[in-house]
């Protein structure tokens, strides 16, 4: 941990856990002051936190994240289910959308990219993720 936050390569602790150190020193801390993790006896928060950003940045298997950070399977599978029900439990404090979810960015709207020829996005439920609905606009 030490060498990820504070080693010769300033950006390496984006380049492995894709945040920040600051970001991540933050949200350590986040986690700590609203007691959404506890600390094992060996293992402290910064690392608990690291081992699952590096299994959703990297899309990492127990076994390479056994492997980074020598644990066994089963201390990062119980540490690896407290800091996703922090996360969960911090997103309306973090991810908030970029405006409102029924408007598209005009920056989209004027853009002849990839997508927007082909499909068209309606929304059925705003609040529910599930409920997108894509419809064609040429061919069938």
């Amino acid at each position: 941990m030490h060498r990820l936050l504070s080693g010769n390569r300033p950006d390496l602790c984006r380049k492995v856990l894709r945040l920040e150190n600051d970001a991540f020193i933050h949200l350590v801390r986040l986690f700590m002051e609203r007691g959404l993790l506890e600390e094992g006896r060996f293992l402290k928060a910064a690392e608990i936190v690291a081992m699952t950003l590096f299994r959703l940045a990297r899309g990492a298997s127990y076994r390479e994240i056994e492997d980074r950070f020598q644990h066994s399977p089963s201390t990062i599978s119980v540490y690896h289910k407290q800091v996703l029900n922090g996360l969960v439990q911090l997103s309306s404090d973090i991810v908030r959308p970029y405006q409102s979810q029924d408007e598209v960015p005009a920056e989209i709207l004027q853009q002849k990219g990839f997508y927007w020829p082909f499909f068209k996005v309606r929304f059925e439920s705003p609040h529910t993720l599930e409920h997108v609905v894509l419809i064609q606009r040429k061919g069938e």
